[in-house]
């Protein structure tokens, strides 16, 4: 190798060793998914994140025996500040059946990143205004 070309790699490694040495890993989003368990009602939610979306999908198997959702709130919450209402996912237009005291299972897209604001927040089901039932939202592969 030629003394020209070896001081034309040394200087390119120069630099680039203060750009390696601050750069952060890229951040993840795409692929991030979390899941919430409850026992009362009993049920199982997962979250999703794809490029455009957030996903949630599940099911109750009890608990839900009024027909009319006007009567539930489903929230996201942070202690006391709700960061997103679900119910009029699970209201309309096309209602989320009631079938033998549970739901049916249920699926919907979200536009927007919100899994990592979720992750370790509370999801709260009321039914006219007592709590019927609340749970941890617990990320499994969620980035910082």
């Amino acid at each position: 190798m030629s003394p020209k070309n070896s001081v034309l790699i040394f200087f390119f490694l120069a630099l680039l060793l203060p750009l390696s040495l601050v750069a952060k890993p890229v951040a993840r989003v795409n692929g991030d998914i979390a899941y919430s368990s409850f026992t009362k009602p009993n049920g199982y939610i997962q979250y999703s994140e794809s490029s455009t979306k957030t996903t949630i999908a599940g099911k109750w198997n009890d608990g839900f025996t009024d027909p009319n959702w006007a009567n539930y709130k489903i929230l996201i919450v942070s202690a006391s500040t709700v960061l997103y209402d679900l119910t009029p996912l699970f209201a309309g237009p096309k209602a989320v059946a009631m079938q033998n005291g549970g739901t049916a299972g249920w699926k919907f897209d979200i536009t927007g990143h919100l899994l990592r604001k979720w992750n370790k927040q509370t999801i709260l089901i009321k039914y006219k205004g007592a709590t019927l039932g609340s749970t941890t939202i617990n990320g499994l592969w969620v980035g910082a």
